[in-house]
């Protein structure tokens, strides 16, 4: 009977020091979270009001709720609160022009299913949402057979000018694209035109 709680007290000890070592590197702490800012033109970034750097911007943050500011030189601001998760990366990207701002901002949930997929929503509702030149549907909406690999998404709608967004398809995730048009008129075109490019992650 002693030999028994001896042998017990042992590997309650042994258990006790390696929690102990595990505890010391961080094995217990929640994953960090990943945030990227893309912003045109370039701009401050300021997470939590403080200045974080400038675009472009990759940050490892703890997880949980931020609030985000993109601030041109010129006084253009862009004002948003991000939930970061742990083990995942949140893309932000902004277009700033007269006061009017568009872009998208994009981040990965588990899914629990081997396939990837996309959910897109659109500002305004209703746009249509474009996957390899193919697939068109109308926002929001989700593409819940994707194969693995990058993708190109085109969102569209009258008036407003194109976004088009390079995506990675992971397996067993979803992203989440959460998409802001930027409104045009016809004599405008050309200077948004300057300002159009496509964002990658």
């Amino acid at each position: 009977m002693r030999k028994i709680k001896l042998f017990f007290l042992g590997v309650f000890f042994i258990t006790l020091i390696i929690a102990v070592v595990l505890y010391n590197v961080g094995f217990f702490d929640p994953k960090a979270a990943g945030l990227a800012v893309y912003a045109t033109p370039e701009s401050d970034v300021y997470v939590n009001n403080e200045r974080a750097g400038r675009t472009p911007y990759v940050g490892i943050l703890p997880p949980g709720r931020i609030s985000l500011r993109i601030i041109v030189d010129e006084g253009e601001i862009y004002a948003t609160e991000l939930g970061l998760v742990s083990g995942v990366e949140t893309v932000v990207s902004r277009r700033l022009f007269e006061g009017k701002t568009g872009g998208y901002v994009a981040s990965y949930r588990s899914s629990g299913k081997n396939k990837p997929a996309l959910s897109v929503t659109t500002d305004p509702l209703g746009a249509t949402v474009i996957v390899n030149r193919s697939e068109a549907r109308e926002a929001p909406v989700m593409f819940d057979n994707l194969s693995l690999g990058t993708h190109t998404v085109v969102v569209t709608k009258r008036g407003f000018m194109d976004e088009t967004i390079e995506i990675s398809a992971e397996t067993g995730h979803v992203l989440e694209l959460n998409v802001k048009l930027l409104p045009v008129v016809s004599d405008e075109r050309d200077e948004f035109d300057e300002l159009k490019e496509s964002d990658s992650f």
